[in-house]
Protein backbone atom coordinates (compact mmCIF):
# COMPACT_ATOMS: atom_id res chain seq x y z
CA UNK A 1 0.00 0.00 0.00
CA UNK A 2 1.78 3.56 -1.36
CA UNK A 3 2.17 5.99 1.10
CA UNK A 4 -0.57 8.67 -0.57
CA UNK A 5 -3.61 5.82 -0.35
CA UNK A 6 -2.79 5.08 3.21
CA UNK A 7 -3.10 9.33 3.97
CA UNK A 8 -6.24 9.00 1.92
CA UNK A 9 -7.73 6.32 4.15
CA UNK A 10 -6.26 8.26 7.48
CA UNK A 11 -7.87 11.22 6.08
CA UNK A 12 -11.50 9.63 5.16
CA UNK A 13 -11.54 7.69 8.71
CA UNK A 14 -10.87 11.25 10.50
CA UNK A 15 -13.67 12.48 8.53
CA UNK A 16 -15.45 10.10 9.55
CA UNK A 17 -14.88 9.84 13.53
CA UNK A 18 -15.33 13.70 13.04
CA UNK A 19 -18.56 13.72 11.14
CA UNK A 20 -20.12 10.91 13.67
CA UNK A 21 -19.05 13.05 16.69
CA UNK A 22 -20.69 16.31 15.75
CA UNK A 23 -23.81 13.86 14.65
CA UNK A 24 -23.62 12.62 18.29
CA UNK A 25 -23.63 16.22 20.07
CA UNK A 26 -25.85 16.95 17.30
CA UNK A 27 -28.77 14.25 18.65
CA UNK A 28 -27.68 15.41 22.40
CA UNK A 29 -28.36 19.01 21.58
CA UNK A 30 -31.63 18.35 19.94
CA UNK A 31 -34.02 18.00 22.73
CA UNK A 32 -33.41 21.23 24.18
CA UNK A 33 -33.39 22.92 20.41
CA UNK A 34 -36.55 21.52 19.67
CA UNK A 35 -38.32 23.01 22.65
CA UNK A 36 -36.92 26.04 21.88
CA UNK A 37 -37.86 26.38 18.17
CA UNK A 38 -41.52 24.89 19.14
CA UNK A 39 -41.19 28.38 21.75
CA UNK A 40 -40.46 30.40 19.02
CA UNK A 41 -42.57 29.03 16.51
CA UNK A 42 -46.14 29.69 19.30
CA UNK A 43 -44.64 33.13 19.26
CA UNK A 44 -43.82 33.93 15.36
CA UNK A 45 -47.59 32.40 14.79
CA UNK A 46 -48.94 35.09 17.32
CA UNK A 47 -47.09 37.45 15.76
CA UNK A 48 -48.70 36.34 11.91
CA UNK A 49 -51.94 36.54 13.44
CA UNK A 50 -51.37 40.60 14.55
CA UNK A 51 -49.81 41.29 11.92
CA UNK A 52 -52.65 40.31 9.51
CA UNK A 53 -54.87 41.79 12.02
CA UNK A 54 -53.07 45.23 11.08
CA UNK A 55 -53.41 44.26 7.67
CA UNK A 56 -57.10 44.15 7.88
CA UNK A 57 -57.40 46.82 10.07
CA UNK A 58 -55.60 49.15 6.83
CA UNK A 59 -58.03 48.08 4.78
CA UNK A 60 -60.85 48.93 6.62
CA UNK A 61 -59.03 52.41 7.71
CA UNK A 62 -58.54 52.80 3.69
CA UNK A 63 -62.52 52.41 3.20
CA UNK A 64 -63.13 55.01 6.05
CA UNK A 65 -61.24 57.58 4.36
CA UNK A 66 -63.59 57.12 1.31
CA UNK A 67 -66.20 57.57 3.26
CA UNK A 68 -64.94 60.31 5.29
CA UNK A 69 -63.74 62.38 1.96
CA UNK A 70 -67.20 62.30 0.70
CA UNK A 71 -68.81 63.44 3.96
CA UNK A 72 -66.47 66.12 3.84
CA UNK A 73 -66.47 67.44 0.73
CA UNK A 74 -70.45 67.64 0.87
CA UNK A 75 -70.49 69.27 4.14
CA UNK A 76 -67.20 71.98 3.32
CA UNK A 77 -69.40 72.83 -0.02
CA UNK A 78 -72.80 73.62 1.61
CA UNK A 79 -70.87 75.43 4.77
CA UNK A 80 -68.43 76.74 2.06
CA UNK A 81 -71.85 78.44 -0.02
CA UNK A 82 -73.36 79.62 2.87
CA UNK A 83 -70.22 81.73 4.21
CA UNK A 84 -69.43 82.97 0.67
CA UNK A 85 -73.05 84.83 1.36
CA UNK A 86 -72.27 85.82 4.91
CA UNK A 87 -68.90 84.77 6.47
CA UNK A 88 -70.19 86.11 9.89
CA UNK A 89 -73.21 83.65 9.83
CA UNK A 90 -73.31 81.54 12.65
CA UNK A 91 -73.68 77.52 11.71
CA UNK A 92 -76.93 75.60 12.52
CA UNK A 93 -77.58 73.51 15.26
CA UNK A 94 -77.87 71.17 12.88
CA UNK A 95 -74.60 71.70 11.19
CA UNK A 96 -72.85 71.70 14.41
CA UNK A 97 -73.51 68.84 14.93
CA UNK A 98 -72.27 67.30 11.36
CA UNK A 99 -69.32 68.84 11.70
CA UNK A 100 -68.75 67.67 15.23
CA UNK A 101 -69.34 64.52 14.02
CA UNK A 102 -66.95 64.77 11.30
CA UNK A 103 -64.35 65.91 13.31
CA UNK A 104 -64.42 62.99 15.50
CA UNK A 105 -64.37 60.42 12.73
CA UNK A 106 -61.49 62.03 11.20
CA UNK A 107 -59.53 62.34 14.44
CA UNK A 108 -60.14 58.42 14.92
CA UNK A 109 -59.13 57.70 11.59
CA UNK A 110 -55.75 60.21 11.03
CA UNK A 111 -54.02 59.36 15.04
CA UNK A 112 -50.82 59.80 13.66
CA UNK A 113 -51.29 63.50 12.32
CA UNK A 114 -50.53 66.11 14.73
CA UNK A 115 -52.26 69.01 13.28
CA UNK A 116 -55.63 67.04 13.07
CA UNK A 117 -55.68 65.66 16.54
CA UNK A 118 -55.15 69.95 17.77
CA UNK A 119 -58.93 70.20 15.61
CA UNK A 120 -61.17 70.00 18.25
CA UNK A 121 -64.91 69.86 18.54
CA UNK A 122 -67.13 72.37 18.99
CA UNK A 123 -68.87 73.04 22.45
CA UNK A 124 -72.32 73.51 21.99
CA UNK A 125 -73.02 75.98 24.09
CA UNK A 126 -73.88 79.92 23.96
CA UNK A 127 -73.41 80.78 20.49
CA UNK A 128 -72.63 78.75 17.82
CA UNK A 129 -69.48 79.65 15.68
CA UNK A 130 -69.14 81.38 12.70
CA UNK A 131 -69.13 79.84 9.27
CA UNK A 132 -66.13 81.33 8.90
CA UNK A 133 -64.00 79.47 11.62
CA UNK A 134 -65.76 76.34 10.57
CA UNK A 135 -64.92 76.75 7.12
CA UNK A 136 -61.02 76.77 8.33
CA UNK A 137 -61.04 73.50 10.51
CA UNK A 138 -63.20 71.70 7.67
CA UNK A 139 -60.24 72.58 5.45
CA UNK A 140 -57.35 71.41 8.28
CA UNK A 141 -59.08 68.28 8.34
CA UNK A 142 -59.31 67.91 4.50
CA UNK A 143 -55.58 68.70 4.34
CA UNK A 144 -55.15 65.93 7.13
CA UNK A 145 -57.14 63.27 4.95
CA UNK A 146 -54.78 63.53 2.05
CA UNK A 147 -51.79 63.62 4.25
CA UNK A 148 -53.35 60.40 5.64
CA UNK A 149 -53.59 58.97 1.85
CA UNK A 150 -50.18 59.97 0.83
CA UNK A 151 -48.83 57.67 4.01
CA UNK A 152 -50.72 54.33 2.26
CA UNK A 153 -48.06 53.05 0.05
CA UNK A 154 -45.45 53.42 3.08
CA UNK A 155 -47.92 51.49 5.80
CA UNK A 156 -48.79 48.95 3.10
CA UNK A 157 -45.42 48.46 2.80
CA UNK A 158 -44.44 48.07 5.98
CA UNK A 159 -47.08 45.43 6.62
CA UNK A 160 -45.74 43.50 3.55
CA UNK A 161 -42.38 43.74 4.32
CA UNK A 162 -43.39 42.33 8.14
CA UNK A 163 -45.76 39.76 7.01
CA UNK A 164 -43.50 38.25 4.39
CA UNK A 165 -40.02 37.60 7.44
CA UNK A 166 -42.36 36.42 9.88
CA UNK A 167 -43.82 34.13 7.24
CA UNK A 168 -40.56 33.05 6.41
CA UNK A 169 -39.07 32.63 10.08
CA UNK A 170 -42.30 30.29 10.84
CA UNK A 171 -42.05 28.28 8.01
CA UNK A 172 -38.19 27.95 8.62
CA UNK A 173 -39.48 26.64 12.16
CA UNK A 174 -42.55 24.41 10.56
CA UNK A 175 -39.45 22.50 8.68
CA UNK A 176 -37.38 22.46 11.36
CA UNK A 177 -39.51 20.67 13.51
CA UNK A 178 -40.23 17.78 10.47
CA UNK A 179 -37.16 17.24 9.15
CA UNK A 180 -34.93 18.37 12.55
CA UNK A 181 -32.14 18.60 10.08
CA UNK A 182 -29.85 21.44 11.00
CA UNK A 183 -30.05 23.73 8.68
CA UNK A 184 -33.03 24.97 6.51
CA UNK A 185 -32.30 25.44 2.80
CA UNK A 186 -33.75 28.44 0.97
CA UNK A 187 -35.93 26.29 -1.20
CA UNK A 188 -37.27 24.18 1.94
CA UNK A 189 -38.91 27.44 2.75
CA UNK A 190 -40.02 28.44 -0.72
CA UNK A 191 -41.48 24.84 -1.30
CA UNK A 192 -43.70 25.87 1.40
CA UNK A 193 -45.85 28.34 -0.52
CA UNK A 194 -43.78 30.76 0.93
CA UNK A 195 -41.83 34.01 -0.98
CA UNK A 196 -38.54 33.60 0.97
CA UNK A 197 -37.62 37.44 3.09
CA UNK A 198 -33.66 37.61 2.13
CA UNK A 199 -33.64 39.44 5.61
CA UNK A 200 -33.54 36.29 7.27
CA UNK A 201 -31.19 34.38 4.32
CA UNK A 202 -27.70 33.86 3.98
CA UNK A 203 -24.75 32.24 1.85
CA UNK A 204 -23.39 29.39 3.63
CA UNK A 205 -19.89 27.67 2.26
CA UNK A 206 -21.32 24.50 3.00
CA UNK A 207 -24.38 24.40 0.86
CA UNK A 208 -24.60 25.17 -3.15
CA UNK A 209 -27.98 27.06 -1.71
CA UNK A 210 -28.66 29.69 0.68
CA UNK A 211 -29.41 29.03 3.74
CA UNK A 212 -31.81 30.34 6.67
CA UNK A 213 -30.19 32.00 9.14
CA UNK A 214 -30.51 30.61 12.64
CA UNK A 215 -28.21 32.78 14.84
CA UNK A 216 -30.45 35.96 13.45
CA UNK A 217 -33.37 34.31 15.16
CA UNK A 218 -31.95 32.85 18.23
CA UNK A 219 -30.44 36.34 18.81
CA UNK A 220 -33.38 38.48 17.96
CA UNK A 221 -36.50 39.42 20.22
CA UNK A 222 -39.73 38.90 18.13
CA UNK A 223 -42.12 40.45 19.65
CA UNK A 224 -39.93 43.61 20.16
CA UNK A 225 -38.76 43.25 16.56
CA UNK A 226 -42.43 42.57 15.44
CA UNK A 227 -43.82 45.58 17.09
Amino acid sequence: MSKNTEAMQRANTEKRVKAAAERAEWEAALPGLLERRNQQLTIIRSIIVDIRSRSLEFTRSKQQYVLLSSVLEGLYEEIDKQCKKAPGELITDLGLEQVNDIIKAIKELAKDDSYVQKQKEFVAAGDNPQLRDVIIVLKQLAQGLEREKSAWSTRQSTIDDKLSQATTIEAALNHFTNSQEPNILERDIALQRVTPSSFWIIVSPNYSQHIFDWNKLDTTDLNSYFL
